[in-house]
């Protein structure tokens, strides 16, 4: 399609050249719905090679012991792709198991049972939250070699699944919270300590202040 052609066209350099590869807090694509991946153009060069850099962009991030998942808006390609850590859990810490990709994720079915746990993003600067989440989804995606797959997810996967997947829609985690005493604002020295005590965490931030921060007000 000749849209894809002209969006990818060099895509390396414009969205991985620089540092950090993340696009601005408050750029208006992180708002905005992506845009589907046609079945038959999923195994062709460009949509391989942007695949191939998302991973490769996450595997380095991994390195550092961070990074559960990747949205391709978070790197400015306007497009429904999405790495996802599936074997994390909160109690096992490993990040060395390679993300899995998922092109046109489409989330079925959320159970009524929620969760509510802390979460981070690489799209929301300086902000961590507790953020209510099914406990348990159905999903259905295409994997990277153009196969359908259906997905059955509980638990700390089911999560990363929808902060990634919200991603694809224009949503950040902040926008599923319904308690903003539980929006807070964090150091990057002071990510261990934030594990170790989110639940108390005393440094707030108001909804006006993420609407402004992460650029509606613009």
């Amino acid at each position: 399609m000749k849209w894809l052609t002209i969006l990818l066209v060099g895509v390396s350099i414009m969205v991985f050249g620089g540092e950090p590869p993340y696009i601005p807090v408050d750029h208006p694509m992180l708002r905005e719905q992506a845009q589907d991946i046609p079945v038959e153009e999923i195994c062709t060069p460009r949509i391989q090679g942007v695949i191939d850099e998302m991973l490769a962009l996450t595997v380095d991030e991994r390195k550092e012991n961070r990074m559960v998942g990747l949205a391709a808006p978070q790197v400015g390609i306007p497009l429904k792709i999405i790495c996802v850590d599936m074997h994390m859990t909160i109690e096992r810490i490993d990040f060395s198991p390679p993300l899995e990709v998922f092109i046109n994720p489409e989330i079925t079915w959320y159970s009524e049972e929620m969760e509510s746990f802390r979460e981070g993003c690489f799209s929301t600067g300086s902000l961590a939250g507790i953020v209510p989440r099914a406990q348990k989804i159905r999903a259905a995606a295409y994997n990277r070699e153009g196969e359908r797959v259906e997905l059955e997810l509980e638990g700390y996967t089911a999560r990363i699944f929808q902060h990634e997947t919200d991603h694809l829609n224009g949503i950040r985690f902040p926008q599923r919270m319904t308690n903003f005493s539980h929006l807070h604002w964090i150091e990057l020295d002071q990510i261990e300590e934030y594990r170790a005590n989110y639940e108390n965490w005393p440094h707030t931030c108001s909804q006006e202040e993420w609407l402004e921060y992460g650029g509606f007000s613009t």
